[in-house]
């Protein structure tokens, strides 16, 4: 029972006073026998969807914004408020939202510290290494969010632990993911677990975010001038310690890439990733990493996934594709229902094998008023929710999202015949919903998707592949494209009439960001400065 209060208290304490007043309950999974490392390691996974403020909704609200890939709908909300500025490059130091996503993730990180700790005792190296994989993905989400943040390994680390440097906290990831690689399971325990490929996958992108964000000098936009040297290395690539260099991440980033692929395929049918008919066959082929769905579907909150955009009328107000994402696909790219016309709330559905799902409607983009959505994540009807809320798993990283990285780490490296190769396997997959890729298509595909800017043309290809599963921020921060991608967002309808899904948004956005671009990183909540004495991120007021 002590182990158990002093796992509260911890989370308690990065709450801050008016929520430990206030109490909700809050995101920590703590297994009744604190001493089973299976079950503790079982805990700091479950924590994943545990909360509104984890994956099911906030975090993964935050993962999904500041982009040119998914925004906030300016139809019927007011365009103010906590979401609005959110969505828009304007964060506040007092939106709820940032205080309780910093929240949950510190609740997932102390989970994970005590699932290490009690399998480090039991002398189990497999559960640790799984244990250590999953506390550095919430420090991976903490530091791509945050910059840097305070590196918390146990239980009898200062409660008032400072920030460490964005350097120190991605080392820290590092480290926790190499022992993954070297000690994790060959196959998954069970479903939502990972293994010493996933560790090897992840380890692959944090060595090109790495790189990139040094080789494109995001410091140059995202910290301003004059920013004091203190406040400044907390979210700097610039002056580190590491020796490496982007071109040694790159070799690194490859390797790790090329013991990962071919150990895992591409479904046949792309759509198969979303919907519940499918997912069986993902967990067994193409996810490498994912949140198991609850096996008991209500709508309440703990019970769903609430992937928190619009997928019917009455929630346009969420979050919308950009005038952009609706371009972006060839009308023979099967991705192309990623983004539709609302759904009529269930009224139109499919029914493939024994599941009955929302049907998607193509849309003209700007005929019919502002119902367009992001179409892609597909509800079962006889779950009984709205057609927003998914009753399958949601992926976390993707077999496609490997291949595209390796064609990217192969490109970086020197090898653009080899990169696009791997990119026609993941358009291949695209050109049919059946087994064998339709080469007349994929041709089409190939000719239309072409860029003489390589890396250009992969972005967009990881944009249509990958949209709305929360890696566009990152992308376009580690590749040196936030200001011109942000800059070119389209707030109108050619003809010069107003778009009423996101014209108001994104012209906020675009004002927003040429002004205060430091808001590509998310302030740290003025509750936890203040109760810890933080430095605040760049740009930011302290009080």
């Amino acid at each position: 029972m002590k182990k158990y209060i002093y796992i509260i208290a911890i989370t308690i304490l990065f709450m801050g006073c008016n929520d430990f007043l206030e109490p909700e309950v809050e995101s920590l999974v703590v297994p009744e026998n604190v001493d089973d490392p299976e079950l503790l390691v079982r805990g700091a996974f479950e924590h994943l969807r545990s909360s509104n403020n984890s994956w099911k909704i906030w975090t993964n609200t935050l993962t999904n914004l500041n982009n040119d890939e998914v925004i906030k709908s300016s139809f019927r909300l007011p365009l103010s408020g906590r979401l609005w500025n959110l969505a828009t490059f304007d964060h506040r130091v007092d939106n709820a939202d940032v205080k309780n996503v910093w929240v949950d993730l510190y609740g997932g990180v102390n989970a994970s510290n005590h699932a290490i700790l009690v399998s480090r005792n039991n002398e189990n190296i497999a559960l640790e290494a799984e244990a250590r994989f999953i506390r550095g993905f919430y420090y991976w989400t903490l530091t791509t969010l945050y910059g840097g943040v305070p590196i918390v390994k146990s239980f009898e680390d200062d409660p008032f632990l400072q920030r460490s440097s964005i350097e120190d906290v991605l080392h820290f990831i590092e480290e926790d993911w190499e022992f993954a690689v070297e000690n994790g399971p060959d196959i998954p325990v069970m479903a939502g677990r990972i293994t010493k490929l996933t560790a090897a996958a992840m380890l692959a992108k944090l060595y090109l975010y790495m790189g990139g964000c040094q080789e494109h000098n995001i410091d140059s936009w995202a910290i301003p001038v004059g920013t004091k040297p203190e406040s400044a290395k907390l979210v700097s690539f610039s002056n580190w310690e590491d020796p490496r260099t982007p071109a040694e991440y790159y070799t690194m980033a490859e390797t790790y890439l090329s013991q990962v692929y071919g150990q895992y395929n591409l479904l046949n049918n792309y759509r198969d990733n979303f919907r519940k008919s499918g997912e069986k066959d993902a967990r067994n082929s193409e996810w490498l990493f994912h949140i198991e769905a609850s096996a008991t579907v209500a709508e309440s909150v703990p019970e769903a996934f609430n992937m928190a955009f619009g997928f019917h009328e009455e929630s346009a107000w969420h979050f919308v594709p950009s005038y952009e994402m609706f371009g972006l696909y060839h009308a023979n790219d099967t991705r192309i229902g990623n983004v539709g016309k609302r759904a009529n709330n269930g009224s139109a559905t499919e029914i493939i094998g024994s599941f009955e799902h929302v049907l998607d409607v193509q849309p003209n983009l700007f005929g019919g008023g502002a119902a367009y959505v992001y179409t892609k994540y597909r509800r079962d009807r006889a779950a009984g929710l709205h057609s927003r809320w998914v009753t399958s798993g949601m992926p976390l990283l993707r077999y496609a999202d490997v291949i595209l990285m390796y064609a990217e780490a192969k490109y970086l490296n020197g090898d653009e015949l080899g990169a696009r190769d791997l990119l026609a396997e993941v358009r291949g997959r695209a050109s049919s919903v059946f087994e064998a890729v339709d080469s007349v298509v994929l041709g089409e595909l190939t000719t239309e998707y072409f860029n003489t800017n390589f890396m250009q043309e992969l972005m967009d290809e990881r944009k249509r592949e990958l949209c709305a599963e929360g890696h566009r921020r990152i992308d376009l921060m580690r590749t040196g494209m936030m200001p011109t991608a942000i800059n070119a967002l389209n707030d109108t309808h050619p003809t010069g009439a107003e778009w009423k899904g996101g014209g108001k948004t994104v012209r906020g956005m675009k004002e927003n960001f040429a002004n205060q671009a430091y808001t590509v990183w998310f302030p740290i909540p003025l509750e936890q400065v203040n109760l810890a004495g933080y430095i605040q991120n760049p740009g930011y007021p302290s009080e």
